[in-house]
């Protein structure tokens, strides 16, 4: 089964390069999915967990992600929803994004809300009323709906959501990734889309997630979808400091405690990665943006792959103060045959902002 580094570190900097913290070993836990598992989620997974069921962080959220990826028309559109489990409030966005935008305020559409009061489910139904947000679990873990009319007339969205694949489980039964087909309309600024298209979504709960400024490298979840689900894949991961990456000689870090898990999903089979070296090109003029990026990882069935992802367009945003993060519309292709797309989502953090950004 898939290995990957559990017992990931903070590694504060002391003196330019990185020293390990174990009180700070947690602060990527929600991130790591240690082992997977093809299908075994339970159809109640799809709803919000009850509080005071299991003994909670404060910090412990759930997380509804939705997004589309409109090749022909080089869109992305991504639908949010981060219920805070100990506390009645949430946060939740849409976002819709093409070409390069350096900042939030310059994408083709931006609604997202960190103080919300913390929505419940109306019967299969989850609305957020404050930003015109509504999921629909119309079959858990195979269809769903995603609409999305908020108070500005000229935004829209319609979005019948099927599943690809089975739900691929994490070992801490407590998160799932899934590739899915899109269809519908999307409006933005009276201008109609017509969506048949790949996409993806995950869902988290229980998982604490602090807000913490961590010393670390950009770190990846990167995801593709080819041939209309024949494959997909997901990775988290940070770049190998072994291929001579921009802050090798700043921050000592090994390569094991860069990788978070992954999986490969083709021809109906499931496979776990186990291992990855990864390299990004960057543009350190824009916020270090990624421009493409060469994986090669490994399976547990002892296979060696190869990925490409070229970036296509992206946005940067804040998803909470002490994080900035580079949405990256991506073309993929898998062992040189497998053509696709996704998104690289990258997490930064300011110390490496600090050592690396022109």
């Amino acid at each position: 089964m898939l290995q990957s580094a559990l017992d990931a570190r903070q590694m504060p900097v002391r003196n330019g390069t990185f020293m390990s913290s174990r009180e700070a070993s947690n602060h990527l836990n929600w991130f790591t999915a240690a082992a997977v598992e093809l299908g075994g989620v339970d159809a109640g997974c799809e709803f919000l967990h009850e509080s005071g069921a299991v003994p909670l962080q404060p910090t412990a959220s759930e997380t509804y992600w939705f997004t589309v990826n409109l090749p022909e028309e080089g869109l992305v559109a991504a639908f949010y929803i981060v219920v805070r489990q100990t506390i009645p409030t949430c946060l939740a966005g849409v976002w819709m994004y093409r070409g390069l935008a350096s900042d939030p305020l310059l994408i083709e559409h931006m609604n997202y809300r960190f103080s919300l009061p913390r929505p419940t489910f109306v019967g299969s139904r989850l609305p957020v009323a404050p930003i015109g947000l509504d999921i629909d679990v119309v079959e858990p873990m195979k269809r769903w709906t995603v609409a999305y009319h908020p108070a500005d007339a000229g935004i829209a969205a319609d979005i019948e959501c099927e599943a690809l694949m089975p739900p691929v489980l994490a070992s801490s039964k407590e998160h799932f990734d899934q590739a899915i087909w899109c269809k519908g309309i999307l409006r933005i600024g009276g201008r109609s889309y017509d969506v048949d298209a790949p996409g993806f979504r995950d869902r988290t709960w229980n998982a604490p997630r602090g807000e913490d400024s961590l010393a670390h490298p950009p770190l990846d979840y990167s995801w593709g979808v080819m041939e209309r689900g024949r494959a997909a894949f997901c990775i988290r991961s940070a770049d190998d400091p072994a291929l001579g990456v921009e802050w090798s000689d700043r921050l000592s870090l090994p390569a094991e405690r860069l990788f978070h898990g992954g999986w490969l999903y083709i021809d109906g089979s499931l496979y776990g990665v186990t291992r990855v070296s990864k390299r990004s090109e960057r543009d350190f003029s824009c916020k270090g943006r990624p421009l493409s990026q060469k994986i090669t990882f490994e399976d547990d069935q002892g296979g060696t792959h190869e990925l490409t992802g070229q970036v296509v367009g992206a946005m940067y945003y804040h998803p909470w103060g002490n994080v900035g993060a580079w949405m990256s519309n991506t073309v993929w292709t898998l062992d040189s045959t497998l053509r696709g797309h996704g998104e690289i989502q990258e997490l930064m953090w300011s110390e490496y902002a600090k050592a690396c950004w022109r």
